[in-house]
C-alpha cells in the first residue's frame, strides 16, 4: 500500500528516525553508554509459558483444564511427563492451586501455627494466606492435615466459603429464587456442617456429583481438583471483567496539607470480589496511600488518581491547592517529577539490587530496535537512580520483570515517562502492575494513568506510581503499550522487609488471558481482496475491463483465463483526495463512472464468466468492499452536504469536541447513504456490495471520541446488512482492539515491503501478530519487484514467510500493488517476471513451495532493463 502508507508511515517511522537523531543533540543526558543485560534467574518470569500436555492426560475429561492451568503455571505434574489424573490431592497441594486460582495472597508467616507446615517451605505462604481468609482451616489448631487428602465434602465447603469472601452467587436461578432445592441420594451422609455447602456448589454447577450422589467422604482426584480449579478461574476472570463499584467521590478538591480518604464498595451493597488499588500520576503534589487516602503535599497542581478493582478503573481527577482557590499551573518540570514516591516512609527501594528483564508485547522488530541503541540508558539499566532516559521504539510495549533478591512487603511500584510530541516521544496511555510470589503464578495488581493528552505538545515528564497493601512477592512486572517512542528512567520498586504481623487479606485477579483468537471467518467469506486505487494519477488510477479481467481470473501463457484468482476487490481513493464534500463527491463520480472501476470490473467479470463457460449458468459474483473517506480531524471547512445547513466543522479546537464530533459523524452518514444509493441505481450483474472499509489506518487517541465514531460507523455498516474491514499498519495504535472497536475483519500491513532496509523479521513477526489476534495479512508489492532485484526478493520473501507460516491456505488476505503492478507480471515476456504472477497464484491456492528465503547471495542481478532478475532458487 505504498502510495497510502506514506502519510502515516513516514510520519511514523520517519519521525522515528526523527527523534533519533534530534535527541542526540537535544539532551546529552541521553548518553551514549553500553547496554547493560540483566537476566533472570528464574527462567518463567522472563518467557511465556509454552503449552503442556501429559502422556497420561490424553482423551481423559480433565485433559482442557489441567492442561490450561499447567500452561498458566497454576498446577504441576508429577515427574516429568505424567499428571497422575486419579491420585489423591493433597490438603497442602490443594492449598497452592487454590489460592494461585483465585488470586488470594500468600503470607509468610511469623511463626509456626502448623506443626505439619514448615515456616520457610514452599507450601506455608499459600496455607497461611487461605487460613488468614477463614476459607481453608487446619484439621487442628495444631495440625493442617497437609499430606492428607482432601474429601468431597470439605472442598465444597472451601468453595462455599470462597463464594461468599468473593460476592459470588450461586447462580440466576438461585438469585431470582428460583434454584430447585438439592437432594443427593446419599443426603443423608453429607455431614451437617456441609449441607449447605453442598447446595450452594450445586446450584453454582461447580460440583455436582454422579448418577445422583454427592460421595460426600471421597477423596478429591487431582483431576477433579483440576477441573473445579479451572471453574473457578473462569468465574475470577468473569468477575475481573465485569465488576461493578463506586468511589465515594467523584474528584478531589484539597488544600495543601490536607487529606481525604476514598472508599470503594459495590452499589448493591455487595462484597467486592477484590481488593481495591489506588494509583496517582503526580506525587510531587501528593501522595495515595494503599487504604485510598490521598494526603496532599505543599505543591499546588492537578492530578489523578486510578482506583482499579479488578480489570476495571475508575479515575477520579485531583486538584491541591495553597489555599483553596483554583491552581493555575503549567507543565510538570522534571525538578517536579524528581519527587520520589516512597522516599520519606520509611520504605526502601529494592529495584536496583533486582534482577530485571525486558521484552517487547508484540512480536520483535530488528529495525525498531536499532533505533533503540541510541537511547540504551544508564550503565545498569532502567532500574538505576539516573537521570539517562531509555528509548523504546514500537514493537507494541514492553514487559519489564523484576526479580527481587527476596520476598519483600512490596508497598509502591513506580516509573517516570518524558511527554515531547513534537520529538516522537509519548507517554503511554497506562502501566499495569502485576505481582508474582514464585515467578510462575502471576497476579494482575492494577494499572496507572495520566492526564497527558496525546495531542499535547509541551514537554513534561510524569511519575506514575501505583499503591500496594503490603503485596509480599518476590516478582514484580510492569508492562506499558509503545506508540511511537517512550522514553522511561528510574524503576522503583519500594518496600520492607517482610515481619509477618496479621493484616487484611488481600485478593488480586488472574493476569488477563490473551489467548490467540481464531480466524472463523475464512470459510464464508473472500479470500483474496486486491486493492484498487483510484480517483487520481490520470491512467494509474483508471481501471478497465482488461486491467481487470487477469486479476479477477488467472490467465496462462496463451491468454486464456485458467481459474479464479483475486475474488474480491477494495476500492479506496489516493490520499491526495481532498477532505470537503466535493472531494468526497467527486471520488463517489470517479468509482462509479461508466465503462471503469466498478463498471470495469463488472465487465471483468462478465467475461471471466463468459470463458469459464459460466455465463448463463452459476455465474461467479466479484465481492466488492468500498471504502469511507475519514473525516480528517484538521478540517475545520468540509462542506455542506445539505443545502440550508452550515458548512461542517471537524476541528475539535474550532469548534469544539461536540460540535466536531456530530460533524465528523454526519460527514460519514452522508457519504454512505450516497455510496449505497449509487450502487443500488447501478446494479451491477456480477458485483456484490460485501462490506466497507474504514480508511484511517490507526486509532487516533488525540482526537476526541475517536473510538465511538469507530463503533458508531461499524452500527450503521452493520444495519445495512454489510461487514467492516480495516488494514491497520504494524504496531498501529489500536490494533490489537479491532473486534472490540466493530470491525468484522482486519488485516495487519506489515510495512515490510519498503526502501528502508527491514530485517525478514519483520514479516515474521507481522504474521505472529496476525495469528495472535486473529487477523489476515497484507501482501504488499509494487512495479518495483519486476525491475529490480531487491525489491523482487522483498515481495518473494513475504509469500515464503506466509507459506512457512502455513497462512497461503484457508486464510483471508489483502493485496496491496500500488496500482496495476501485478499487469507488469502479466504481460511480462521474460520469464523471471512472468513467475510473479504466477508463483502469487500458486500462493493463494496453496500450492507455492519455496521454503528459503531470498538473500543477496543466493540472487543473480541482470541489467535494469524493466524486466525481472534471475533468481537461482526459482
Amino acid at each position: 500500500m505504498q502510495k497510502r502508507k506514506h502519510t502515516a508511515l513516514r510520519r511514523l517511522l520517519a519521525a522515528s528516525m526523527a527523534a533519533s537523531l534530534l535527541l542526540t543533540a537535544a539532551w546529552p543526558a541521553l548518553a551514549d553508554t553500553e547496554e547493560k543485560t540483566s537476566t533472570l534467574p528464574v527462567a518463567q518470569t522472563d518467557e511465556e509459558a509454552a503449552d503442556i500436555s501429559f502422556v497420561d492426560m490424553e482423551g481423559h475429561f480433565a485433559q482442557e483444564a489441567v492442561e490450561r492451568l499447567a500452561t498458566l503455571q497454576l498446577i504441576r505434574g508429577m515427574g516429568e511427563h505424567e499428571f497422575q489424573p486419579q491420585q489423591p490431592m493433597t490438603r497442602q497441594d490443594f492449598s497452592v492451586l487454590f489460592a494461585k486460582t483465585t488470586g488470594i495472597q500468600p503470607i509468610v508467616p511469623k511463626e509456626d501455627s502448623y506443626e505439619d507446615i514448615e515456616t520457610d517451605g514452599p507450601f506455608a505462604p499459600y496455607v497461611y494466606g487461605l487460613a488468614q481468609t477463614g476459607i481453608m482451616k487446619g484439621r487442628t489448631s495444631e495440625q493442617f492435615g497437609a499430606d492428607e487428602p482432601l474429601t468431597r465434602q470439605e472442598l465444597a465447603v472451601i468453595l462455599a466459603r470462597f463464594m461468599e469472601l468473593t460476592g459470588s452467587t450461586p447462580g440466576a436461578d438461585a438469585d431470582a429464587g428460583q434454584a430447585v432445592p438439592v437432594v443427593y441420594q446419599d443426603q443423608d451422609q453429607i455431614a451437617d456442617y456441609a449441607e449447605e455447602a453442598v447446595e450452594t456448589v450445586t446450584q453454582k454447577k461447580w460440583m455436582t456429583g454422579s448418577a445422583n450422589q454427592f460421595h460426600p467422604e471421597q477423596k478429591v482426584t487431582r483431576a477433579e481438583a483440576a477441573v473445579i480449579a479451572d471453574r473457578v478461574l473462569a468465574e475470577r476472570v468473569s468477575q475481573a471483567e465485569n465488576v461493578v463499584f463506586a468511589v465515594n467521590a467523584d474528584k478531589l478538591s484539597l488544600v495543601a496539607g490536607a487529606s481525604q480518604r476514598l472508599k470503594v464498595s459495590s452499589p448493591s451493597g455487595a462484597t467486592l470480589p477484590f481488593t481495591p488499588i489506588f494509583s496517582f500520576d503526580r506525587p510531587e503534589i501528593g501522595t495515595i496511600e494503599p487504604d485510598g487516602t490521598f494526603v496532599a503535599g505543599t505543591t499546588p497542581g492537578k492530578g489523578q488518581i486510578t482506583v482499579s478493582v479488578g480489570y476495571k478503573t475508575m479515575v477520579i481527577p485531583v486538584e491541591v491547592t495553597a489555599d483553596g482557590s483554583p491552581s493555575d499551573e503549567g507543565a510538570q518540570t522534571e525538578a517536579e517529577a524528581d519527587v520520589t514516591p516512597g522516599a520519606e516512609e520509611g520504605l526502601t527501594n529494592f529495584a536496583p539490587e533486582s534482577f530485571f528483564g525486558v521484552k517487547t508485547t508484540g512480536p520483535a522488530d530488528t529495525y525498531f530496535r536499532s533505533l533503540e541503541k541510541s537511547y540504551p540508558g544508564p550503565v545498569g539499566g532502567l532500574v538505576m537512580p539516573s537521570e539517562t532516559w531509555t528509548g523504546y521504539a514500537r514493537q507494541f510495549g514492553r514487559e519489564i520483570t523484576l526479580a527481587l533478591p527476596e520476598t519483600k512487603a512490596i508497598e509502591r511500584v513506580s516509573l517516570n515517562f518524558r511527554h515531547e510530541k513534537k520529538m516522537g516521544i509519548l507517554m503511554p496511555s497506562k502501566m499495569e502492575v502485576e505481582v508474582s510470589h514464585d515467578g510462575k503464578a502471576w497476579h494482575y495488581a492494577g494499572r496507572v494513568t495520566h492526564g497527558v493528552s496525546p495531542a499535547d505538545e509541551t514537554a513534561q515528564v510524569r511519575t506514575l506510581s501505583l499503591s500496594l497493601p503490603e503485596v509480599e512477592a518476590r516478582y514484580v512486572r510492569v508492562r506499558f503499550p509503545v506508540q511511537i517512542f517512550v522514553f522511561a528512567r528510574q524503576l522503583q520498586v519500594w518496600g520492607k522487609d517482610v515481619d509477618g504481623d496479621e493484616a487484611d487479606p488481600l485478593l488480586l485477579a488472574p493476569i488477563p488471558i490473551t489467548a490467540a483468537m481464531v480466524d472463523k471467518k475464512a470459510e464464508d467469506r473472500m479470500q483474496n481482496m486486491l486493492l484498487a486505487y483510484s480517483g487520481a494519477h490520470a491512467e494509474r488510477g483508471t481501471w478497465t475491463k482488461n486491467d481487470f479481467l487477469p486479476l479477477v481470473g488467472y490467465i496462462g501463457t496463451d491468454g486464456k483465463v485458467k481459474d479464479r484468482m483475486f475474488d474480491a476487490v477494495l476500492f479506496l481513493p489516493y490520499p491526495v483526495m481532498p477532505t470537503t464534500q466535493a472531494g468526497w463527491e467527486a471520488y463517489l463520480d470517479d468509482i462509479f463512472r461508466p465503462g471503469r472501476q466498478l463498471d470495469a470490473l463488472n465487465e471483468a467479470m462478465k467475461e471471466y464468466n463468459k470463458q469459464r463457460g459460466k455465463l448463463y449458468i452459476d455465474p461467479e459474483i466479484e465481492k466488492v468492499v468500498l471504502t469511507l473517506p475519514y473525516p480528517n480531524p484538521a478540517v475545520s471547512d468540509f462542506g455542506r452536504v445539505n443545502p440550508d445547513e452550515v458548512s461542517l466543522n471537524f476541528s475539535a479546537k474550532s469548534g469544539g469536541e461536540e460540535q466536531a464530533y456530530r460533524h465528523r459523524k454526519k460527514a460519514l452518514e452522508w457519504y454512505f447513504q450516497e455510496l449505497l444509493q449509487r450502487f443500488e441505481k447501478a446494479d451491477y450483474k456480477y458485483l456484490k456490495l460485501e462490506g466497507i472499509y474504514w480508511w484511517h489506518e490507526l486509532v487516533e487517541d488525540s482526537v476526541p471520541d475517536e473510538r465511538q465514531l469507530i463503533r458508531e460507523t461499524a452500527d450503521m455498516v452493520h444495519n445495512q446488512a454489510l461487514r467492516f474491514y480495516w488494514i491497520p499498519y504494524f504496531g498501529a495504535t489500536g490494533l490489537q482492539e479491532w473486534k472490540d472497536l466493530g470491525f468484522d475483519y482486519a488485516f495487519v500491513q506489515p510495512n515490510f515491503y519498503s526502501d528502508k532496509e527491514i530485517p525478514v523479521d519483520r514479516i515474521e513477526a507481522a504474521l505472529k501478530v496476525a495469528d495472535q489476534y486473529g487477523m489476515g495479512i497484507e501482501i504488499e508489492g509494487d512495479e518495483r519487484m519486476v525491475r529490480d532485484l531487491r525489491y523482487y526478493q522483498l515481495y518473494y520473501n513475504q509469500l515464503i514467510a506466509g507459506h512457512k507460516a502455513g497462512i497461503d491456505k484457508n486464510k483471508v488476505h489483502a493485496y496491496y500493488y500500488g496500482s496495476k503492478s501485478l499487469l507488469e507480471a502479466v504481460n511480462n515476456k521474460e520469464p523471471q517476471a512472468r513467475a510473479v504472477y504466477d508463483d502469487t497464484y500458486q500462493w493463494m491456492r496453496g500450492r507455492f513451495n519455496l521454503t528459503e528465503y531470498l538473500l543477496p547471495p543466493q540472487v543473480t542481478p541482470t541489467p535494469d532493463t524493466g524486466q525481472a532478475p534471475a533468481a537461482t532458487q526459482k
